[in-house]
């Protein structure tokens, strides 16, 4: 590393991601070779592009839907899930990681982070590397006994149909367990009267939209969670957002 004139030395496979104001990206090959829903880990190591400069220390790791099947570039996409990581402001390389949700359709894009302004959005990653952490049966569970059920249930909630009812039959404690959101949710969940306990919830929400005739009922958060909200945006602690014709009722937080 040179750092006298507020430059890294590229390496052999260094990437910089950005150019002058806008962000840059790379994106994987769609993830064909799962077998179903898995966790992922993506790991990298980052730098931020110079010393004391506008650059942003934030990249995004995004999950992916696209058509696109462009070669060189992706311009039509969706975005299914994110996770921001905040670089250290030190000129040196650093490893950085995340878990994050995918399907086989999808794909693993990670990139510069506007966060605000209009200058450069130039950051450097290297080493990239992408492992399963688990994979997912695809079964859906009517009954929720225990954290397990309860993730599962997340994991494939976007599967569920409008007529399904999933329900709690005993207090699920969430010591040491950091849930992954359900995506969206149309059927009838039902808490039963029974509580969620020791759940920190680091801004995420049990499900991100409760969709059309989606419902939430006889659920208690107990006082023994520890609800962070979301920094930007709506957000709620059983449904991030909820459309028109969803229903929450007979939900107390205790």
């Amino acid at each position: 590393e040179d750092k006298s004139d507020g430059k890294v030395c590229a390496r052999p496979g260094n990437i910089k991601l950005g150019a002058s104001n806008k962000t840059g990206g790379i994106v994987t090959p769609v993830l064909s070779a799962l077998e179903g829903k898995a966790l992922l880990k993506v790991t990298f190591k980052g730098c931020p592009y110079k010393e004391l400069t506008s650059d942003p220390l934030t990249a995004s790791v995004m999950v992916i839907s696209t058509t696109d099947n462009n070669v060189s570039t992706i311009q039509n996409y969706s975005v299914v899930s994110s996770k921001d990581i905040t670089f250290s402001p030190e000129l040196e390389w650093k490893e950085y990681s995340c878990e994050i949700l995918a399907d086989p359709t999808d794909r693993i894009a990670i990139s510069s982070r506007r966060i605000s302004g209009t200058g450069q959005q130039r950051l450097l990653i290297d080493d990239i590397k992408i492992e399963v952490v688990k994979a997912y049966s695809g079964t859906k569970v009517s009954e929720i006994k225990n954290s397990t059920d309860l993730q599962s249930f997340l994991l494939l909630s976007k599967e569920y149909t409008a007529d399904e009812t999933v329900t709690i039959t005993s207090d699920i404690d969430l010591q040491g367990v950091e849930l992954i959101s359900g995506t969206t949710f149309i059927g009838t969940l039902d808490g039963g009267g029974h509580s969620i306990k020791n759940w920190t919830s680091n801004g995420a929400s049990l499900i991100k939209t409760l969709g059309d005739g989606g419902r939430i009922k006889n659920l208690n958060i107990d006082e023994s969670c520890s609800l962070i909200p979301a920094r930007t945006g709506n957000f709620g602690f059983l449904a991030q957002t909820s459309n028109k014709f969803s229903i929450v009722e007979n939900c107390v937080n205790n």
